[in-house]
């Protein structure tokens, strides 16, 4: 609990993993400012502590009205799409949305900003892969990543600037999703595809990224990154459980990295859920290494398993 209670923005709280983070807020007994496009989305509309506020993170007067009482803000709008249609919109969203946030803090008086990343946006190629990794340019990243990394580096500009910031970079989120999400997509390909990709998947609970989340706002943490990833597993080993868990048959079939990727070239495939970075990404070794939450926290991950097992059974049910 909290001598003084501090006063909470956040953004993109109607969405998948703002939900998780708000909801845990409230169990703190906070209160929450929080900014939605339209709907409550995943949260009802009306929760003691909640205050909803309709407006768009591209609004600069409505920001700066909603930051000024605020001790905490956590910035976790964002807009995930791998289609090459929305490319525009991505950017604007995920880059000038927070250059607009973080621009409106600096001003402000607030004791700590978080700002909910990716994974996507560390952009490097090394086979375990901490918060010291550097972006590589070379690689053939996604919008969605690309446009990460440039909101990183408008927080990190604020940072240089006096905010007090700092950055979580989540992996796969697991949890109780709409039946129309990227997530939702993938557990549905788990029993209907013939194959399964050579790579791995990062995965992380989302209680676990909204618990992280608020130890971190309660320590003095300044200019500093922390990934959140409970394990790797193989894309075979996760298509196996999540088969399972909806009581169908797994892909018995590794599909070579070259198929894989000429499949998501020419075709823009399954809808856009693969397309040549994320094919290239489904054949990718990389282990996300999420222990500096835990030492710095205490926080211990939520085994990968039970999670698979609870959002499938969450997402596709509900």
């Amino acid at each position: 609990m909290f001598n003084t209670s501090p006063k909470v923005f956040i953004t993109g709280a109607s969405g998948f993993v703002g939900s998780y983070i708000t909801r845990r807020l409230l169990q703190e007994g906070l209160q929450v400012l929080a900014l939605r496009r339209s709907g409550s989305g995943l949260l009802p509309e009306s929760m003691p502590g909640l205050t909803w506020v309709q407006g768009d993170i591209t609004d600069i007067p409505l920001l700066t009205e909603l930051v000024m009482d605020a001790d905490w803000v956590i910035h976790a709008a964002a807009m995930v799409s791998f289609a090459s249609s929305d490319r525009n919109l991505i950017f604007k969203t995920n880059v000038e949305g927070t250059a607009n946030l973080v621009n409106v803090c600096l001003e402000s008086n607030i004791r700590r900003f978080c700002f909910v990343s990716s994974v996507a946006a560390i952009g490097a190629k090394e086979e375990v892969v901490t918060e010291r990794a550097q972006w590589e340019s070379s690689l053939n990243h996604s919008a969605y990543g690309l446009s990460k990394h440039l909101a990183e580096r408008e927080v990190w500009r604020g940072i240089a600037e006096g905010l007090p910031a700092f950055i979580v970079n989540p992996s796969v989120v697991l949890g109780q999703n709409t039946s129309e999400s990227l997530l939702a997509k993938l557990f549905r390909m788990a029993g209907s595809l013939p194959f399964y990709p050579s790579g791995m998947i990062n995965l992380v609970d989302a209680t676990d990224v909204a618990e992280g989340i608020l130890r971190l706002l309660q320590h003095n943490l300044v200019a500093e990154r922390f990934i959140f990833s409970a394990a790797a597993i193989s894309f075979q080993d996760f298509f196996r459980q999540v088969a399972a868990a909806m009581n169908k048959q797994p892909p018995q079939k590794r599909i070579s990295d070259t198929l894989l990727q000429l499949a998501g070239t020419v075709s823009g495939w399954l809808g856009g859920t693969f397309n040549r970075q994320t094919t290239e990404a489904a054949c990718q070794k990389y282990r996300y290494d999420g222990s500096k939450l835990t030492a710095t926290t205490g926080l211990q991950y939520r085994p990968v398993a039970e999670s698979i097992r609870e959002a499938v059974l969450l997402t596709l049910t509900h």
